[in-house]
């Protein structure tokens, strides 16, 4: 169990952040967007608790020389996105778990659960089109979930220069936080007080993930072909 246990904890943290931003519309149905953003952070939490074990596993992996067969590393890469598809596929229960807490969070100044209403995200109609903008979030993701992939990879063809290739991830998760904080953020703010488009948007951002991760693997791939022809 060695390259497994890294696409194990790859694919549950896409899972969490891909959660994070149905998280971030469940406050606006409690009146409260800060709310939303108290579940979004214990989220965020969440998936840096994974990359604290993440990075000491990789770090043990490596050096102890064991080597990761090409084959082995694309397939578990493939596996790795069961986690968004995962959220997708139950995002209704998902969004009405999270707007759960967010009452329970408004109620009783804490994290918790509560059963005191029902929403249906999937009844939900969108008015939203903007080509331009999924395209742009589409290519924002994409370094994000080739970066780990690639450093693995690259990890185990220069394990000399690991400790180089371990802040590789950085770079590339750089690049998508600068896009993020100059682009896409700002854009969504657009939709902040309309209720029914804020939830429905942030929900479907699931969909332009997938996609994001789908041209990923495709990248790796292609850079790990390259690589031996």
């Amino acid at each position: 169990m060695g390259i497994e246990l890294l696409f194990v904890l790859l694919s549950m943290l896409y899972c969490l952040e891909s959660l994070s931003s149905i998280a971030r519309s469940s406050g606006i149905w409690t009146g409260n967007i800060y709310n939303g953003i108290v579940v979004q952070n214990a989220l965020s939490l969440g998936s840096r608790l994974i990359m604290f074990v993440f990075m000491p596993v990789m770090g043990f992996f490596f050096d102890t020389g064991k080597f990761v067969p090409v084959s082995l590393l694309t397939i578990a890469n493939i596996c790795a996105i069961a986690g968004l598809i995962l959220v997708y596929a139950i995002r209704n229960y998902c969004f009405q778990f999270l707007v759960k807490v967010a009452l329970h969070v408004k109620n009783k100044g804490r994290l918790g659960y509560t059963n005191q209403t029902h929403y249906d995200l999937l009844s939900v109609k969108s008015y939203y089109d903007k080509k331009g903008f999924i395209i742009k979030y589409i290519l924002t993701y994409i370094p994000y979930y080739a970066a780990w992939p690639l450093t693995i990879f690259f990890l185990g063809e220069y394990t000399e220069y690991r400790a180089t290739l371990i802040a590789l991830p950085t770079v590339f998760t750089g690049i998508t936080t600068l896009s993020i904080s100059l682009y896409i953020d700002p854009y969504l703010s657009k939709f902040i007080d309309k209720t029914k488009e804020n939830v429905w948007i942030n929900s479907s951002l699931i969909n332009l993930r997938i996609c994001s991760y789908i041209i990923s693997i495709i990248l790796v791939s292609s850079v790990i072909l390259f690589w031996y022809a």
